[in-house]
């Protein structure tokens, strides 16, 4: 089976969002600071009195709820931007047993049973080399036959663990 495939900023960056916040503590941290942030203001739109300014959960509240997600945006941005391998065309060819990725500078062939781990999403195949790095199989342009045998060859890979996220 053939894939062709080419990321672009916009649904790398989309990625990488879903894939930060869809971790628990990092929903978490980020609503104590939406509340935090709300909390304050009520402090200073006078809906609430306190004896101190709130300032240090004003502080912290803007952090989380606006600083963390620009620098998530702007180090993802940069971490695509400087990764031409990724924003290449990029041609996968699988059997039943290996994966062969070809780019325009680069070729190389992985035994599926070696992988980490494959995580299928809802518009993504995330093929984990290990715990970090993964090749990024976009399923926007595949039919819903090839996502099937696609899905297949996965399941027949017996070290390899499948997620349906």
């Amino acid at each position: 089976m053939h894939i062709k495939t080419k990321i672009d900023t916009k649904k790398y960056l989309k990625l990488m969002f879903y894939l930060t916040y869809k971790k628990p503590l990092i929903i978490l941290m980020h609503l104590i600071g939406v509340v935090t942030f709300i909390y304050s203001l009520l402090y200073f739109s006078g809906i609430i009195i306190l004896e101190e300014m709130p300032l240090i959960p004003l502080i912290f509240g803007f952090i989380m709820t606006f600083m963390i997600p620009i620098s998530l945006y702007k180090n993802f941005k940069k971490n695509f931007l400087s990764n031409k391998r990724i924003q290449e065309n990029i041609e996968y060819e699988f059997t039943n047993v290996k994966m062969k990725i070809i780019g325009e500078s680069f070729n190389s062939e992985l035994e599926l049973n070696k992988v980490h781990k494959i995580v299928e999403l809802k518009n993504w195949f995330l093929i984990y080399q290990s715990e970090q790095v993964a090749n990024l199989i976009p399923t926007e342009n595949l039919n819903e036959n090839e996502v099937k045998v696609l899905r297949e060859i996965f399941r027949n890979q017996s070290n390899v663990k499948l997620e349906l996220k």
